[in-house]
């Protein structure tokens, strides 16, 4: 996971602050998964096939939303959440290969995998384009990109809302949660063939094609 403004520090300090948060997490977020993202997660994983390339895999919450012959790898800043994530795969009967790895440089080879996936990572990711990119790198010509996000809602107060907490959600979490994170997803190169919605916008799940 990675932030803002370029540079290998700020990199570090996500990668820490992710450390030291580990299993927390999932307490932190617990109220938002039983309001919106967990109905988001089943319905978007479950078309998820082949080879699985999650990005910024965090505590592993996905893992037992996808088809059970789906080969899952997970990619992170946080080699505590990977810990994490795999316990999660293990409890799920799942098997999870993880990589501590920077997401805007992954080093898979083009086309190598049926699905790729960003869940509630496009808020934290340092140049979001650039991980957006490498996604569809990697993604095989006829395969699939699903995102899950938080983005600028439409609502004038809403967006005013977020727009005074990210200072402080960009410190505890560097989250961004004012992005229009979307339109970044389509400057880089993918077609989004399905979008549904939820709090009046600010909630977003995307099938994306790679062509």
């Amino acid at each position: 996971m990675t932030m803002d403004s370029p540079g290998p520090r700020q990199t570090d300090t996500v990668r820490q602050r992710y450390d030291e948060l580990g299993g927390r997490y999932d307490s932190w977020t617990r109220w938002l998964d039983a309001l919106v993202v967990t109905r988001f997660r089943r319905d978007l994983l479950s078309t998820a096939r082949g080879r699985v390339l999650e990005i910024a895999v965090g505590s592993g919450k996905n893992v037992r939303y996808y088809p059970p012959d789906c080969e899952l790898v997970g990619v992170d800043l946080s080699e505590e959440m990977l810990r994490v994530a795999s316990k999660e795969a293990a409890a799920a009967g799942r098997t999870l290969s993880t990589h501590p790895l920077d997401a805007g440089k992954l080093p898979f080879r083009d086309g190598s995998f049926d699905t790729v996936v960003c869940t509630l990572g496009g808020c934290t990711f340092q140049e979001p384009g650039k991980v957006f990119e490498e996604m569809r790198r990697v993604c095989a010509p006829e395969g699939q990109g699903l995102f899950l996000e938080h983005v600028r809602p439409r609502s004038t107060f809403m967006r005013l809302a977020l727009e005074g907490l990210t200072p402080l959600t960009s410190r505890l979490l560097g989250c961004h949660p004012n992005r229009d994170t979307m339109t970044t997803v389509r400057a880089a190169g993918w077609s989004v063939v399905r979008q549904d919605e939820a709090a009046r916008g600010m909630f977003v799940a995307a099938w994306g094609s790679p062509r």
